[in-house]
């Protein structure tokens, strides 16, 4: 008995280091060049890196890509997908919205889900490890693994909310820092026209 406690803390403990950890995103940290596309009213300036780039987004062909957003009028402006036209490599590229993306940055937990409350495995001194139906409602470590999944989502959520400049209003006289999502293989040339 003492065996099996030993293997489900074990256990436990590398099902949840599995998990990744969400460490935020600083779009003002980002290299901005001077060189700025302005209409006279709001300019826009690219920064040099990427953010959020995971297999998963690499394998749907989303770009995130750092912006400087200022408005030097007395104005507000909304940046939302009438209002901002982006070029990859001299082409037009879509501008995605937050719900698409989101399903591909989120953690996932329902495969652990599925572990915890189907099948466990347990020791036996004389002939090993096998694995029969779970009794409990959920291992330990699958449980453990859903709840930091789930505090992992709320934090990029949050910074979703904080840094997607798509259909957010840049308030007169400010500079804001974010980025936007594309739809693209690879970041190219990249050239933001803005239209009022």
């Amino acid at each position: 008995m003492k065996s099996y406690k030993i293997y489900i803390i074990v256990m436990s403990a590398l099902l949840v280091s599995c998990l990744p950890k969400y460490y935020g995103v600083s779009p003002e940290l980002a290299y901005y060049t001077e060189a700025s596309l302005s209409d006279g009213r709001v300019s826009v300036v690219v920064g040099d890196s990427l953010l959020y780039s995971t297999k998963r987004t690499e394998k749907q062909g989303l770009l995130f890509i750092p912006l400087k957003v200022v408005n030097n009028t007395n104005e507000p402006f909304l940046l939302n997908s009438e209002s901002i036209t982006v070029f990859n490599n001299y082409e037009p590229v879509r501008v995605v919205g937050s719900k698409r993306y989101y399903k591909y940055l989120k953690k996932k937990t329902l495969w652990y889900y599925v572990i915890g409350t189907v099948v466990l495995p347990t020791y036996h001194s004389s002939s090993g490890f096998s694995f029969h139906k779970n009794t409990w409602p959920i291992s330990v470590g699958a449980l453990v693994y859903i709840v930091k999944a789930h505090v992992e989502n709320k934090k990029l959520k949050k910074d979703i909310e904080k840094y997607d400049l798509l259909n957010k209003q840049i308030e007169p006289g400010s500079t804001n820092f974010g980025y936007i999502c594309i739809e693209a293989k690879k970041r190219k040339e990249l050239a933001i026209r803005i239209e009022e």
